[in-house]
């Protein structure tokens, strides 16, 4: 078997099943198994899969045990001679997974390729390709020399920022919500370090492929979009704990024994005062609203789904329709776009990766009963039912 994707799902129901029917579109013609670790949901996400997409091999916890744990119970099944860890609140294109297996044929050395990701109002994510989080780049960051001097290779290494965002490169950290293994270079660096709950997993993976004997890949040549944050939101305690907390775990575990104690100390705390301040201004930030613009461009949609559109939006809102991508070229900004699942999802994730913040985007499932949004990456999506034509 070429290829295994691995999705693990936590309350992520809606997401999850655009996910799966852009996965669908993108394995067509490769040797691929589907692999949904479900960690105790409570929505209807087991049910969804059940009933949508009963091709997939669901794997269901009876309680939540992480990301990490999750994905090597999956992993320990897989047949694939490729891992694909992919995040459940993300749409590939059509040709995606043949665009990257391609380019690990060609390219042997390499242990693991990542992305170019978009979020879900077509901004571009730095986190797509990073430098290794050594106490030094931890510093840079904290003092403010990355953002002053973005694109300088040694003060903005965190995020690689003298590498551009569109080509490919090698880079040392990837990230886990796209992550396509070698499955040797997980027999020989070993898979997932379960002491990281949720973030800081795929750090740890990158830097140990790297010093296996590997080369990390970032593929700036093609884009997916990863909304972020569906399962959890920026703004929580949750969060932050997870997500700092993964930083100390990192830390202590490559870097700590060959620093002085004054040193361990000063990271300590550069790690807990960055918490403090991230969570002082989460909380004073005004999320950016996922409701629908009142001015809706209907885009690539055929009758039947114009009209189920305007039945459930039927007060307050004007209507413009477009039969493809690129009749959006002249679109005003503010306006809020419904795409159709009857668009190739290529055309709409390179639309909305080359358009970002001109429009509010929107995507209708593939059975046509519901849209979602998502256009802030730190806060929680939207989803609207569509009314069945019926009643």
């Amino acid at each position: 078997m070429k290829l295994s994707v691995i999705i693990v799902n936590y309350n992520a129901r809606y997401f999850l099943d655009l996910c799966l029917q852009s996965v669908k579109r993108a394995m067509q013609g490769i040797d691929t198994e589907v692999i949904v670790v479900d960690n105790a949901s409570t929505d209807t996400s087991v049910d969804m899969i059940r009933e949508k997409f009963p091709w997939v091999n669901l794997i269901e916890n009876k309680e939540n045990c992480g990301f990490s744990k999750a994905n090597n119970i999956a992993i320990k099944q897989a047949k694939g001679q490729f891992i694909l860890l992919q995040n459940p609140d993300t749409i590939v294109a059509e040709d995606t997974y043949e665009q990257c297996l391609l380019y690990l044929d060609e390219n042997d050395y390499v242990g693991a390729l990542g992305i170019r990701m978009v979020d879900g109002s077509g901004e571009y994510l730095r986190e797509s390709k990073r430098g290794l989080p050594t106490p030094m780049t931890a510093i840079f960051r904290a003092a403010g020399l990355s953002y002053i001097f973005p694109k300088s290779k040694l003060f903005a290494r965190y995020y690689v920022g003298h590498l551009v965002n569109n080509r490919n490169a090698e880079v040392p950290i990837l990230a886990g919500a796209y992550m396509m293994i070698r499955k040797t270079a997980l027999d020989t660096c070993g898979l997932l370090d379960e002491d990281y709950f949720m973030y800081g997993e795929d750090i740890d993976l990158s830097y140990r492929i790297d010093r296996g004997g590997f080369t990390n890949s970032y593929f700036g040549l093609a884009s997916i979009i990863h909304f972020k944050g569906e399962s959890t939101s920026k703004q929580t305690d949750k969060y932050l704990n997870s997500f700092f907390g993964a930083m100390e775990i990192f830390y202590q575990k490559h870097f700590s024994g060959s620093m002085s104690v004054w040193i361990n100390g000063l990271i300590h705390w550069g790690i807990k005062t960055k918490k403090v301040f991230k969570k002082m201004i989460i909380r004073r930030s005004e999320p950016v609203s996922s409701d629908l613009p009142e001015k809706l461009v209907i885009c690539g949609s055929n009758q039947p789904e114009v009209e189920l559109i305007k039945k459930t939006f039927s007060k307050g809102f004007t209507f413009e329709e477009v039969q493809s991508v690129d009749g959006l070229k002249l679109i005003d900004e503010g306006k809020g776009i419904i795409f159709s699942p009857r668009l190739a999802y290529k055309d709409v994730i390179n639309w909305v990766s080359g358009n970002a913040t001109k429009a509010k985007f929107f995507f209708m499932s593939g059975d046509r009963n519901f849209i979602l949004g998502s256009p802030n990456k730190d806060f929680p999506g939207k989803v609207w039912n569509l009314k069945n034509q019926e009643s």
